[in-house]
């Protein structure tokens, strides 16, 4: 009730103080019996001290309009970024044509007030006076949280309008941007689709309904969109067709004040008009009445437009292939996923119906190619369909041809990459020690042993050759008895000092091999695109207008830069893609959630996926660039989102498809864990044992040869001796 009354004081305060300023300035325009009278409005401008500065050779004329260029007035607090009217505006005896943004500058061109010497109706001088204290009182109260974008159409009754709306003590500060929309050139500006956001409100302000006409008709497509479009009517006429233009109508909040007439004099209440576009029979309607003086809120001012669908049946750009979010499983007929079950809820509370298709036309996903979207992207962006529930990523690219809703879930890309077989068990006797291990436990050996006869030498011990030396030291890593140590003090700290270093070596190996043989190795899997980049594994991808071979291509990463000019692109067959993968090696990409569910499709158990993951992106909903009733969608999304339905229902799907498939999930060490002993495990050692038995064969046969070859020779000296 405080609220109320103190906002009532306010819209009295400030209509009192504009009542005041009109009777007190001589530079206001004044009505008296329905004439104006302007006593010094063909003066003014021969009598200034300080004369603005034209920016053209134009000769100044009573009958051409004069445009000026002045600096910009700059705001402050929070709207310092938004362009503002200049205060010049009453002194100067002007009327603002139109503002607009060029940069960080502002050009301001003004116009010499056009004459009011012609007679006006009693209702239309009525019509002023209501009019502008019912902006005065819409502007400090229910909009006093937004920023203001002001259209008029410069004719006589709206310049009044505004003449009075500037003189009104309320209104201190340069809040708005004033723009004329009879000046056909403004539409062209860059800063057009800049103030489409919430916290604006565009109030276009008229009399004659074919300038908005013409005004909206003029609007580049898919720039102007404001969230807030306020309509007023400074006419009596009705001018409810305006709502359903199909450029007006597009906004996310549009109304339409009508002012009623009673007696033949304006009431000041304005009918709230609104335009449902999915209501059946007629769609324009009043939504209830602004009275001036009273609170009103923003939601009354902006009623909703969009309560429900009444049963509107919408066309959807889809694919059902696209697993977990929208999918047809063989052998059913209907559709299933986490999309879908998103858009039942919505379509059960918003009352509508939908169509889904198999696919686009041209089987691709959503792309800019040769100048033009394709896929499912192309068929929103062109308006051919509704909206799409397809997961699709929200990138920039997109985001200028469509609308997203809020994110609802995150994916990636990820590589599938064929399992490496695990090395031979029998192998095990040599996976303790890497193979540089092997080499310097070989060489300390040969190096202990010179070492070891080099003592023996110098120091002119007993000794029973360079064999029995090295098996002397072998014998300590073996874990076996020495025969016996030397007396020599110096010889004994040698020996002791490689007794320790032979216990570490034989335990560190002794314990590696407990392991390995108990817990097999684990074959060495790719986990970074480095190592990718760096493998004989080639990159390829299905062809189906994806974005990512073009992002990847042109990366600022060298290593993505040079994974992407080597993937390759494949027909849309993914069991094409999985054999190339088992049978010649190569890396399969794809959203990791749809290449999960063709690996358990086709049983590709010999893949696995790689550990780091590409473009990691938000998905969402996609819909025709400001779709005015996107934002319906949006609070059901969010909704379930925050409250865990999305991750129920994409789990949900997924445990019932795996459950359909007979299908358990394998991790990349799920065969690391202890298994009985086999033969296999023990090869090793045999072969060892097999290939020392060899080397014995061998040396025995040599011996034996040399023998018989010693024994010829001798045998043969002796006959000759003879």
């Amino acid at each position: 009730m405080m609220r109320t009354l103190c906002r009532l004081v306010l819209v009295v305060s400030a209509s009192l103080a504009w009542a005041v300023r009109v009777s007190s300035s001589s530079s206001l325009p004044h009505f008296s019996g329905g004439v104006r009278v302007d006593q010094q409005a063909t003066a003014v401008h021969h009598h200034r001290q300080d004369p603005l500065p034209t920016p053209c050779s134009r000769p100044r004329t009573e009958e051409s309009d004069i445009l000026w260029r002045h600096d910009a007035v700059p705001c402050s607090g929070d709207r310092a970024n938004l362009p503002c009217v200049i205060d010049q505006f009453l002194e100067r005896d002007l009327i603002m044509y139109s503002t607009f943004t060029l940069g960080h500058e502002k050009t301001v061109h003004l116009r010499k007030r056009r004459s009011f010497g012609e007679f006006l109706p009693q209702q239309e001088y009525d019509l002023i006076d209501n009019t502008a204290l019912f902006l005065t009182s819409l502007i400090l109260n229910t909009l006093a949280e937004k920023s203001v974008v002001l259209y008029h159409d410069a004719q006589p009754v709206t310049l009044a309008i505004l003449h009075h709306l500037m003189a009104s003590s309320g209104i201190q500060q340069p809040i708005m941007v004033l723009i004329d929309i009879t000046r056909p050139s403004f539409v062209e500006e860059d800063w057009m689709g800049e103030y489409n956001d919430g916290i604006y409100v565009h109030i276009v302000l008229f009399q004659r309904t074919e300038w908005v006409e013409t005004f909206a008709s003029m609007l580049p497509p898919r720039v102007w969109a404001p969230n807030y479009l306020l309509l007023i009517n400074a006419n009596s006429t009705p001018a409810s067709p305006l709502l359903a233009h199909p450029r007006i109508n597009r906004g996310t909040f549009v109304s339409l004040f009508q002012p009623q007439s009673g007696a033949g004099t304006s009431t000041g209440y304005y009918h709230i008009m609104s335009y449902e576009s999915f209501r059946n029979g007629s769609k324009t309607r009043s939504r209830g009445s602004y009275k001036t003086g009273v609170a009103h809120s923003i939601q009354e001012v902006f009623p909703d437009r969009f309560p429900q669908f009444e049963g509107h049946r919408f066309h959807l750009a889809s694919w059902l292939d696209d697993f977990p979010y929208l999918k047809t499983f063989p052998g059913e007929a209907e559709a299933s996923g986490m999309c879908l079950r998103m858009l039942q809820e919505i379509s059960t509370r918003l009352n509508f119906s939908y169509h889904l298709y198999d696919f686009p036309p041209d089987k691709k996903w959503g792309d800019f190619f040769n100048g033009s979207w394709r896929g499912l992207i192309g068929e929103v962006y062109r308006n051919e369909k509704d909206f799409g529930i397809n997961q699709m990523a929200m990138i920039e690219d997109r985001n200028q041809a469509i609308d997203f809703s809020v994110q609802y879930w995150m994916d990636s890309y990820a590589f599938l990459l064929p399992r490496p077989k695990p090395p031979p068990r029998w192998w095990s006797v040599s996976f303790p020690f890497s193979w540089t291990t092997w080499a310097a436990v070989v060489l300390n050996l040969l190096l202990i042993a010179v070492v070891h006869l080099g003592f023996i030498k110098v120091k002119a011990l007993p000794w029973d050759g360079l064999s029995h030396t090295l098996l002397e030291v072998a014998r300590t890593v073996l874990r076996q008895d020495t025969a016996g140590l030397s007396d020599d003090n110096s010889v004994r700290v040698f020996q002791g000092a490689w007794f320790l270093v032979a216990m570490v070596i034989s335990i560190s190996y002794t314990g590696n091999l407990v392991a390995y043989v108990t817990a097999p190795t684990q074959p060495t899997f790719i986990r970074t695109f480095h190592q990718l980049s760096s493998s004989t594994h080639r990159p390829m991808m299905a062809d189906y207008g994806s974005y990512v071979p073009g992002a990847m291509r042109t990366s600022l990463d060298p290593v993505m830069r040079e994974l992407g000019r080597a993937i390759e692109l494949i027909p849309y067959d993914y069991s094409l893609g999985l054999s190339k993968v088992e049978e010649q090696g190569r890396a399969f990409l794809e959203v990791e959630s749809y290449l999960q569910y063709v690996v358990i499709l086709h049983g590709a158990r010999n893949t696995y996926f790689m550990t780091e993951k590409y473009s990691p992106t938000h998905l969402a909903w996609y819909f025709p660039k400001h779709t005015p009733w996107k934002h319906k969608f949006d609070r059901y999304i969010s909704a379930f989102r925050e409250s865990g339905l999305c991750h129920h229902w994409k789990k949900e799907t997924e445990a019932k498809f795996e459950e359909k498939m007979n299908y358990q999930r394998r991790s990349l060490v799920e065969e690391a864990r202890a298994q009985p002993l086999t033969l296999a495990d023990c090869q090793g050692a045999f072969l060892v044992y097999g290939v020392c038995v060899g080397a014995t064969v061998l040396v025995g046969l040599a011996q034996f040869f040399s023998i018989l070859v010693k024994d010829y020779y001798e045998a043969r000296k002796h006959r000759m001796n003879q």
